[in-house]
Parts: C-alpha cells; sequence; structure tokens
C-alpha cells in the first residue's frame, strides 16, 4: 500500500515540529540539538521519513476499518470527551470546547473505536 505523499510529508513536519517544540521547551534550539547530536535537519528529516510512512499507512487502515464498521462518535460521547479532557488538564469545559473542534473530536473518537474494535477481535499467539 503506497501511502499518499502529501500525507506522510505533512505527518514528517508535524512530528518534526512538534520534537523541536518540546527541544525548545526544554531550553535547547535546533541548533544547539544538531550540534550536540552532530546531526542535521536532513538526517531527522530521515529519521521521521519511514515513521511517518507508516504511521500513514496504519490510520489509513483505521479510517477504512471505522468506515466498513460504520463507527461514528456521537454528540454524547463528544460532551463526554470533552468534560474528560477537561477534568484530566483541570481546565474549564469551556475553555476546552474552544480550543478543540467537533470535528476533530469526532474523528478521535472514531478512531478510537475502531482501534477498540481491532484490539478486542484481535487473537494473540
Amino acid at each position: 500500500v503506497e501511502s499518499p505523499e502529501e500525507m506522510v510529508h505533512d505527518e514528517v513536519h508535524r512530528s518534526m515540529n512538534e520534537f523541536m517544540g518540546n527541544m525548545q521547551r526544554q531550553g535547547i534550539s535546533p541548533e544547539m540539538y544538531f550540534q550536540l547530536t552532530g546531526t542535521s535537519q536532513e538526517d531527522l528529516h530521515n529519521q521521521y521519513q519511514a515513521d511517518a510512512d507508516k504511521r500513514v499507512k496504519t490510520n489509513l487502515v483505521i479510517e477504512a476499518i471505522a468506515k466498513a464498521e460504520g463507527f461514528e462518535a456521537t454528540e454524547e460521547e463528544i460532551e463526554q470527551e470533552i468534560n474528560d479532557l477537561a477534568t484530566e488538564y483541570n481546565m474549564p469545559v469551556e475553555q476546552v470546547r474552544s480550543l478543540l473542534s467537533a470535528d476533530m473530536l469526532k474523528h478521535d473518537i472514531t478512531m478510537k473505536k475502531a482501534v477498540e474494535a481491532i484490539t478486542s477481535s484481535a487473537i494473540v499467539k
């Protein structure tokens, strides 16, 4: 299965930005990181490339299963997810609601349902 190139590209850059953001929050600039590790931005890109391809393929399979099985998030599940996140992060419910789109939450819940269906029916040898 070939991953759509644009999706892999987006995943690589999302992962790199997340990693660099984590480094910067710890006080390590990208330049400092590359100097300390003896690597370059291209090396980091290549490192994330293979992982991104696998993640995109996995997500496409999970999305296909969710669609085939007709999994969808209900309004109640979306509200419950918002409440759970508010509790987990000690934030007001309305603040969580303003930070996250209903479509994003709906997608995440649908994906969770597909993963739960896969793992619950998996046979471990």
